[in-house]
């Protein structure tokens, strides 16, 4: 078992310039993958127009060292209510003492809890400045992750979810 740590979570651009930092609670820490459970408390309430989000909120989070994006699944403030998953498409992460580094792509996927999808940020994706390499990878992530929602792999099998672990 995974030693419980606080771990600052620092979100990168492409040009290495950091978008948003925030804390978490370090939970696993494995050969391929951290699981983190975080609190939001950017703002009191924003609506993103396929999910409202308001302080408080859990997240757990899943960032992948092999793999090229993360996926935060989101309760509800003080109920078991799950609102559903945030994916960003990201390099694979990095974790060096108590921080954790992760280069947004910009391309995301949001599933809500009935298993639907929403691919995001399309527009912002075409218009970044990056290798072909890193392209087809990040696009590789997207078709990965739509595969593991529509076969219902963890994390992705926990529709209707009760209180996370």
């Amino acid at each position: 078992m995974t030693e419980r740590r606080h771990i600052t979570i620092r979100k990168m651009n492409p040009a290495g310039g950091t978008e948003l930092t925030w804390q978490g609670e370090l939970i696993e820490d494995t050969e391929s993958w951290l699981k983190i459970k975080a609190r939001f408390d950017l703002y009191d309430r924003i609506d993103l127009g396929y999910v409202v989000l308001e302080r408080g909120d859990r997240f757990v989070e899943w960032f992948f060292k092999n793999r090229w994006y993360t996926i935060y699944e989101i309760y509800a403030n003080k109920s078991t209510t799950l609102k559903g998953w945030y994916c960003n498409i990201t390099k694979p992460v990095e974790l060096i003492e108590n921080e954790v580094t992760t280069v947004d792509m910009a391309l995301d996927l949001w599933v809500s809890p009935n298993g639907a999808m929403s691919v995001l940020d399309e527009s912002e994706f075409g218009a970044l400045e990056i290798s072909s390499n890193h392209r087809t990878a990040a696009c590789d992530a997207m078709e990965d992750l739509q595969r593991l929602v529509r076969s219902h792999q963890p994390p992705f099998d926990q529709l209707g979810a009760v209180e996370p672990a």
